[in-house]
């Protein structure tokens, strides 16, 4: 079921206040242990245990507000109409009501800044949260609560409402050879949404979106039904969201002797969706309909996982070895169902479906397992050579018959050279600690494709997106094939090879810098290809018979600075360099994407023409004919070196690098801590539209600098009403990209202020803290938009949100 949000992440049925910490595993040796979930990498997330020690009671509460801060510079109403007038009499044209009511029907003193209209207002965001935990030797517990309400900046702004309640309790005997840990998260939210279908750039004399009685204002946007403009109906339209998300796992460890462990991690996972919209009849243009309508959707996931293993640990030789052996079974169910209601004659019926005068309704199931065994061993010789060999087998129901299974593995090395003694002697004293690694690792990955789609597929609707049903036929309902059927796909494969160095400086590491190299080669990729229209469908999955890679140099610096009683300074400072090329492509001349890639080169390379700027005597954008034959052609396929090709400007869309830096410092009890990201990239330009178009505003860098007669040099076009090739032309150009999209920006700044023991201890409270925390707080670009976040014209710059808060600990 799709919501107008375009659907929630599992992410958003977390508090961010239980999360202790967040890593990332990127190496083979490292990810290979996960299997097919581990072929992207992985992202570990651990959640805050309780603490031996007394029982403490923690209280959060933070309210902040988000704004837009910046604005396009757009045309005034009297500029606007000259834009327009100047567009109609360059197409030889004469205005209509029909074709501009801007001119002759509205009021043409009237001025409307669309944006402060929209989203010029101030969304808060209130967010309170609670925990209790303690606990002795033996049992730990941590039980947590949080409420978190946030309102947006746009003038119809709905709510989004998060509450989450999470347990967690350890238990150990008191010989310490079993335990048991058991988590529990429970989620709901609520969120209603008020979508916003009318632009920014709307003619600034154009009419108000409601009557004096607040409702829409289709009369004078209509013109009693001759007109059929952009219509705002939709503010009336209630998007109710409501989600259940259950998060529980169990895990069990016996230590039956030393050196060896077995257990179980047993989990469930359950969620629960109502997506419901309500459309009614004051929504609708009374001009086309006089009817309500509704949806009433819901889906649910119900997951469980079971994870044997056991490990041994022993001494051999001068070494450690560590053996691990486990499995995975993963069962997924999903099921979705939909019931539209159309027909509706008065609006107070909207919210049932035994109302509607029209019913359609679907449904979707699908059942997902996976399973795996995997073996681990690890041999550490004099702490400082290293060596990692994984193996697994892994098994998926998405697959056909005799495809189902794969056999991947890896093997991981390295080397503490800091542990040599020759090492000591031949380098500076500074340098305390250096490790060399490595690996290589074939993973596999049953992403891609759906459940199901190695079997022919039936259906009654007239396709698989749709709930209309196919007519009945003497009164039987007729089914027809929406999937064709491939028992041949298989996994895709990834072959992972990475190597890293890392140099701790100074006593403790205070410098510790990582610099690593990877690259990853994935083959068969698993996707949907399109086929000709005469086989009855329009696309097949199956496994695309490419070599994709992806490569590049990652560095991090972190550095503690100053380390002393009073004063502490850390920083930090990462970036990547990334690239990616497609290697091998069979067939690729014969293939759909023939005029897409291109062998050597980067999948994220667009072709297109080169823009030679607006032609002086027309007006219009002018483009280079490359192969001189006469003729402006912006599609074909590619050859080796392009020459034969009018699009041989390659333009590479991924970014040359990007990374973050940010530092902290304290003094005794006051800490400020910025975190800042960069981007190397080149971007599609802000000012980049077709302006002179009914009821769509320009900025006033084109009204400036824009051709007006013949002789004149002008770098944006002569404004027409139409949509001409030359414009389509441009689209396909490198005159549509900016070169300056690079910037940096400080993401966050904090600072925290921490009320002195002495005086909490008189109160009878262990710690308080107040503090405040500004995003999104400033950005430096060269960028000719508003900010390189938002590469349309018109489109909303991200907030700025300002937030303050006070915890408590009892």
């Amino acid at each position: 079921t799709r919501s107008a949000a375009g659907g929630q992440s599992p992410l958003f049925s977390m508090n961010p206040n239980d999360i202790e910490s967040i890593s990332v595993l990127t190496g083979a040796d490292a990810t290979s242990i996960y299997g097919s979930r581990g072929a992207n990498g992985v992202i570990l997330i651990t959640t805050k245990k309780g603490k031996a020690g007394a029982t403490t009671f923690d209280l959060n509460a933070t309210q902040g507000i988000s704004r837009v801060t910046r604005y396009w510079d757009m045309l005034s109403t009297p500029q606007y109409l000259q834009m327009r007038r100047e567009a109609i009499k360059n197409d030889g044209l004469s205005p209509t009501i029909i074709s501009a009511p801007d001119l002759l029907l509205w009021d043409t003193t009237r001025y409307t800044n669309w944006q402060k209209e929209l989203f010029g207002h101030s969304g808060e965001n209130t967010k309170v949260s609670a925990g209790l935990s303690g606990g002795n030797q033996q049992t730990l517990f941590r039980i947590n609560a949080d409420y978190n309400r946030v309102t947006d900046i746009t003038t119809l702004s709905g709510s989004t409402q998060r509450m989450t309640l999470g347990f967690n309790i350890q238990h150990n005997t008191l010989d310490r050879k079993f335990s048991v840990s058991l988590s529990t998260n429970y989620a709901y939210s609520n969120v209603n949404l008020i979508p916003i279908s009318y632009s920014v750039t709307a003619a600034p004399d154009a009419p108000a979106i409601y009557d004096k009685k607040g409702n829409p204002n289709w009369a004078e946007w209509n013109d009693n039904g001759i007109l059929n403009l952009y219509t705002f109906g939709s503010s009336l339209v209630t998007n109710i969201e409501k989600s259940n998300f259950l998060t529980s796992n169990l895990q069990l460890k016996y230590r039956p002797f030393r050196g060896f462990v077995m257990g179980v991690n047993l989990g469930y996972n359950f969620a629960y969706n109502i997506t419901n919209s309500f459309t009614p009849i004051v929504a609708q243009n009374p001009y086309l309909t006089t009817t309500g309508a509704a949806n009433f959707n819901s889906s649910n996931n119900r997951g469980w996982i079971v994870e044997p293993q056991m490990s041994y640990h022993t001494l051999l030789g001068q070494g450690n070895m560590d053996m691990t052996f486990g499995g995975t079974f993963n069962n997924v169910a999903t099921g979705v169902q939909s019931q539209m209601g159309a027909g509706y004659t008065d609006d107070n019926l909207l919210f049932s479906i035994n109302n509607a005068p029209v019913v359609t309704a679907a449904d979707v199931s699908a059942l997902y397992k996976y399973g795996g065994a995997f073996g681990v061993i690890k041999y550490n010789l004099k702490s400082r050579y290293i060596i990692d060999l994984n193996g697994r087998r892994d098994g998926s129901s998405r697959f056909g018959p005799g495809k189902q299974f794969g056999n991947f593995g890896s093997v991981g090395a390295a080397w503490i050279v800091s542990e040599e003694n020759w090492f000591k002697d031949a380098l500076p004293s500074f340098i305390n600690f250096a490790k060399f690694k490595g690996g290589y690792g074939i993973l596999g990955s049953d992403g891609g494709v759906g459940d199901y789609q190695y079997l022919s597929l039936w259906s009654s609707t007239t396709s698989s997106s749709s709930t209309a049903h196919l007519p009945v036929y003497g009164g039987i309902q007729p089914y027809q094939p929406y999937n064709p059927p491939n028992q041949d796909f298989h996994w895709a494969t990834t072959r992972n090879l990475d190597a890293g160095l890392e140099i701790g400086l100074l006593q403790n590491n205070r410098i510790y810098l990582e610099v690593r190299y990877y690259r990853n080669r994935t083959s068969d990729q698993l996707t949907s290809n399109p086929v000709p229209d005469f086989t009855g469908f329009n696309s097949l999955y199956e496994n695309l018979h490419a070599t994709m890679q992806n490569s590049g140099w990652e560095s991090t610096i972190n550095a503690n600075l100053i380390t002393n009683k009073d004063i502490k300074w850390s920083a930090y400072f990462n970036i990547s360099i990334n690239t990616n090329k497609l290697v091998s492509f069979p067939g690729l001349a014969n293939s759909p994407y023939a005029s897409i890639y291109a062998i050597g080169r980067s999948v994220s390379t667009r072709y297109v023409l080169h823009y030679l700027g607006v032609d002086p005597l027309t007006g219009q954008y002018s483009f280079e004919d490359h192969n001189h034959d006469g003729k402006i052609v912006s599609s074909g396929g590619l050859t080796d070196d392009l020459k034969n090709l009018d699009t041989y400007v390659a333009e590479n869309l991924a970014p040359k690098y990007f990374g973050g830096f940010g530092t902290r410092f304290s003094y005794k009890n006051v800490a400020v801590s910025l975190n800042f990201s960069y981007v190397n990239q080149i971007g599609q330009s802000a000012f980049s539209g077709q302006y002179g178009q009914l009821s769509k505003n320009a900025p006033e860098k084109v009204f400036e600098d824009h051709w007006r007669y013949p002789g004149d040099k002008a770098k944006y076009p002569a404004f027409s009403t139409l949509t001409n090739a030359g414009a389509t032309f441009f689209t396909q150009s490198d005159g549509v990209y900016s070169k300056n999209a690079s910037y940096i920006r400080l993401n966050n700044l904090s600072v925290y202020y921490s009320f002195p023991v002495g005086l909490l201890h008189k109160l009878s409270v262990t710690g308080c803290q107040i503090y405040m925390n500004a995003q999104n707080v400033f950005v430096i670009t060269k960028y000719d938009g508003l900010d390189p976040a938002t590469q349309n014209f018109g489109g909303m710059p991200p907030a700025k949100i300002i937030t303050g808060g006070i915890s408590f600990k009892f």
